[in-house]
């Protein structure tokens, strides 16, 4: 994991995404996690636009040729989504913070711990709980192969909090195994 990328999901994993209404995203809105699931690896910008609400995206300037798509204001935080295309145009990354939730938080210091490195996926999330974990993104940079990957998974205890970003941890894998965790607020 470069630093840039670890110095961002520390950030995000500790202080959360905010945006207020006031803010570049205010004017965007639509994006739900039930849309995000919809587009899958592969689809066109116009397949990915044909699901998302045009007015919930934006592109260009600092998104570069991703697609960076926001859901509705929650509280503090803006729910959104991003989608990377590769060179002829299909999507390759997936990315969201605050869309998709998980279906029951359980994680605790005891199982962050457990974790190791070169362990798999499916090794992190029996030992974590896969109810615990969402996909944060995604990325296949040689699609329609997989055998390269960039994944990350964010896991939360119960009780965890967006605002504090107590109670979360961050796995990476790259190619299928664990490189990097980091978590905050465990116990």
């Amino acid at each position: 994991m470069s630093t840039g990328v670890k110095a961002l999901a520390l950030a995000s994993a500790a202080a959360g995404l905010v945006v207020s209404a006031a803010g570049t995203s205010a004017a965007y809105s639509g994006m739900t996690a039930e849309k995000f699931q919809q587009v899958q690896f592969g689809m066109t910008r116009q397949q990915v636009l044909n699901i998302v609400p045009s007015g919930a995206c934006q592109t260009g300037g600092e998104w570069g040729t991703s697609l960076q798509c926001w859901g509705n204001q929650n509280g503090d935080f803006n729910p959104y989504a991003t989608f990377d295309f590769s060179a002829d145009g299909k999507v390759n990354g997936k990315a969201q913070e605050f869309l998709v939730k998980p279906v029951a938080p359980s994680l605790t210091l005891a199982k962050y711990n457990k974790v190791v490195k070169r362990m798999t996926v499916n090794q992190v999330l029996n030992v974590v709980g896969a109810d615990s974990c969402v996909v944060f993104w995604e990325r296949y940079p040689s699609y329609p192969s997989t055998s390269v990957s960039d994944i990350e998974y964010r896991c939360f205890a119960p009780g965890y909090s967006e605002i504090t970003g107590r109670g979360i941890a961050q796995f990476h894998f790259q190619d299928g195994v664990i490189d990097d965790k980091v978590q905050s607020g465990l116990s």
